[in-house]
């Protein structure tokens, strides 16, 4: 018997829907015994079937085989039965059985004629040939496989295949097939109205072409490809639905992420010096991994965001539209003819079908001709020849500095994006062009310092020695701050917003060193999720608001277990906690509290929008994975997950504070999704800015940070993130608390500048 653990929550939901369509039934209840009459091949199903219910994983192929060899089922019957079997070693990852048994299974359903049997585990076949990096014998296979598929004229699996046989022919460096079949992808994606699968397309034919050296082409296409994207978005926000998944079909064209296409093109216009439109991408970049992570992004309501296109590239998108009209139109001819039976076709017709196909299979050719024609030459001339200041006159940029110059200080934002072997800085200020540099940095090295200056931060040993806390802090000032601060001191900036990337975002930027100061004694840092998601601009002024009301909520008694996954979380009460939200209570009259059990989801989130400041002396943990393993516990032992967030309201709040989170549970990074996704699940209630820590702090420390931050935020024209600031450094200030420890966990995500 095995003792694997059948997986729980949305695991187990996932794999029970990944069995339900590998073994092609139903999540049922299901019979004990056969009915009469019943196909014995389902019977058979069923009791291959039942150890799974059990988690006893192993048992099922064991079932499924001792019929097979035992002969008992005959023709139709078995060639299913072979295939399921396959599938479940393909689901265990027994390649190498599967492979056998899928050839077993082609070989039953060719001899029987089941030419869809055929098509689909030729296939699947491919897919695992591709497992096996067997590219030739994959290529193969998909390619026959596809021949049936048009032949049986399901255009959704023959816009998949050949897509991949186009990432097939661009791995093996052949792009002029490559392009032959994503072209051919594309215009199957786009007779079917398809937008998601079209911007699949478009962003494999923009790889083909920046490895062709084609830079200005592949930006074009990875435009489109992007606006794809953004319309689908978009539509979806306007509908009120949120950004939905990818179907399964188009999951498994993707060449990775859908945030790869962002980040290749940002790359591209960097490396051109095209840096406004590449801060542009940036920033959708990072709605995009929201919207991976949590898939409910719906977008600004401020303004839809396309990427615009320069002149030159209208022009070339013009010409290209008119060459892909001519390829649908052949697709949709072809497919007609494909229809009709071969023995019920005229010779007229046979004749003008290879007609088509091979007009079709020559559309690499008429694409490849298409770049290289001397007028679509002359256009990329003119691209690469346009000066940086052309992109200046983008209505983006021009919209974002006119936000910061209705700022009451000097702001910049920063942009961090770190590729394999470098890290690009992209700084907008309010006056004159973005500013770019490149960090001889490699991504592996970056990451093992962040790993590194992490561990130095908080584990007790290590965080000891303070001048190794300092030595990676100014490592990490070189390669972050370095870069760019004589652009900001020409720009009088003391406050930046900061959209980290990737496992930057475990780390606070006020905790880099220059040699002298730490990186908080010069800026105020507000953590942003994307510009595009949130509103900066100042409303009413500090001043001017009336008094805050705030609504705190302590853990401080009783020990809770929590099971996320496999993951086992004990949590005890913290003992300042009480402390902390009574001195809360001390500074600001018209706070109300709620203690332990009466710290309740209900109770607290009911009321939350009668106040300014909602804050939290809880634990929290935002762990990689899904956003339902991350969480709040309350006092009562309930937990929210970030997804529950979703369905708060609060409209009227300001600020939510939670002081003792943790991230990076278990010493694991990700790529710090969770915490962006925090954020902006944050921002979607209604709040305007969020203060949480990076990691646990002791009780102590906390209660008097939060004791200064709260007396600070009291003081007229001081707004959030200065108040954070100025309670950061009184504890610097203190010998007993001057650790970064104790300082630089807690960041703010959000609006902070009011």
């Amino acid at each position: 018997m095995s003792d694997r653990r059948f997986p729980s929550g949305p695991n187990r939901y996932l794999l029970l829907c990944s069995l339900a369509l590998v073994l092609g039934v139903a999540i049922a209840p299901r019979a004990s015994a056969a009915l009469p009459g019943e196909n014995p091949a389902d019977r058979l199903l069923q009791t291959g079937l039942e150890p799974f219910d059990r988690g006893e994983f192993e048992a099922a192929p064991i079932a499924f085989r001792q019929v097979l060899e035992g002969d008992r089922l005959r023709g139709r019957e078995i060639a299913p039965q072979i295939a399921n079997l396959s599938n479940i070693d393909d689901v265990l990852n027994r390649l190498s059985p599967a492979l056998n048994t899928y050839r077993r299974a082609l070989e039953q359903a060719r001899a029987i004629g089941d030419w869809a049997e055929v098509a689909q585990t030729l296939d699947r076949l491919g897919a695992l040939y591709v497992e096996f990096k067997q590219y030739d014998r994959a290529l193969e296979s998909f390619q026959e496989a596809l021949k049936l598929f048009e032949r049986l004229g399901d255009l959704h699996t023959i816009a998949r295949l050949q897509n991949q046989i186009g990432k097939l022919y661009f791995s093996a460096g052949d792009y002029l097939q490559s392009l032959d079949f994503l072209q051919q992808s594309l215009a199957t994606f786009q007779r079917l109205d398809d937008l998601a699968g079209e911007s699949v397309a478009l962003g494999n034919i923009a790889r083909v072409l920046d490895r062709q050296n084609k830079t200005e082409l592949a930006i074009i296409f990875y435009k489109k490809a992007i606006n794809l994207t953004e319309d689908l978005r978009q539509t979806f926000r306007e509908t009120a639905e949120g950004f939905p998944p990818l179907p399964v079909e188009l999951k498994e064209i993707y060449t990775g992420k859908v945030e790869d296409t962002y980040k290749q093109l940002s790359e591209l216009l960097l490396q051109s010096d095209r840096v406004v439109e590449a801060q542009e991408v940036l920033d959708l970049l990072k709605i995009q991994e929201i919207d991976s992570y949590l898939r409910s992004v719906r977008g600004s309501d401020l303004d839809p965001r396309r990427l615009q296109l320069l002149p030159q590239e209208e022009q070339l998108v013009a010409e290209y539209t008119h060459l892909q009209t001519e390829a649908v139109e052949l697709g949709k001819e072809l497919s007609r003819l494909q229809a009709i039976p071969p023995e019920k076709r005229t010779a007229a017709q046979q004749e003008r079908l290879d007609t088509l196909v091979q007009l079709q299979q020559q559309l690499g050719d008429k694409f490849q001709a298409f770049v290289n024609r001397p007028d679509v030459v002359d256009i990329e001339r003119q691209l690469r020849r346009s000066s940086p200041e052309d992109s200046l006159k983008l209505a983006s940029l021009q919209q974002l500095q006119g936000r910061l110059q209705g700022l009451d200080r000097p702001v910049a934002i920063l942009y961090p994006l770190v590729l394999e072997d470098r890290l690009e800085l992209v700084l907008v200020t309010p006056d004159g062009p973005p500013l770019h540099r490149t960090v001889a940095v490699s991504r592996e090295e970056l990451n093992g310092e962040i790993v590194e200056f992490r561990k130095l931060l908080t584990d007790p040993k290590r965080r000891r020695h303070r001048e190794w806390v300092q030595e990676s802090g100014y490592r990490l000032y070189q390669w972050l701050l370095a870069p760019i601060e004589a652009a900001l001191a020409r720009g009088g900036v003391e406050t930046i917003l900061y959209a980290p990337d990737g496992q930057l975002r475990y780390i606070p930027l006020g905790a880099l060193y220059d040699g002298d100061r730490w990186a908080i004694e010069r800026f105020e840092i507000d953590n942003i999720t994307a510009i595009g998601l949130m509103q900066f601009e100042q409303g009413t002024t500090v001043e001017g608001r009336s008094p805050h009301r705030v609504l705190a909520g302590a853990f401080s008694e009783g020990t809770y277990r929590i099971w996320v996954g496999d993951r086992e979380f004990i949590f005890s009460g913290l003992p300042f906690a009480g402390a902390e939200v009574d001195n809360v209570a001390s500074a600001i009259p018209t706070t109300t509290t709620l203690f332990n059990d009466r710290f309740s989801p209900e109770a607290t989130i009911a009321r939350a929008e009668d106040y300014t400041i909602l804050h939290l002396a809880t634990h929290a943990a935002f762990v990689t994975g899904e956003p339902e393993e991350s969480f709040i516990l309350f006092g009562n032992g309930d937990r929210v997950t970030l997804r529950d967030v979703a369905l708060w309201s609060l409209p009227n709040v300001e600020l939510v504070v939670l002081s003792a989170c943790q991230t990076g549970v278990g010493g694991v990074l990700g790529n710090g999704q969770e915490i962006l996704g925090f954020g902006y699940q944050m921002q979607q209630t209604g709040a305007e800015a969020t203060i949480s820590s990076l990691w646990s702090v002791d009780d102590r420390g906390t209660q008097l940070l939060m004791d200064a931050f709260y007396e600070r935020l009291q003081t007229p024209g001081v707004g959030k993130g200065q108040a954070l600031r100025q309670a950061q450094l009184s504890l610097l200030a203190d010998p007993q608390y001057s650790h970064p420890y104790h300082w630089a966990s807690f960041i703010l995500i959000g609006n902070g500048l009011d």
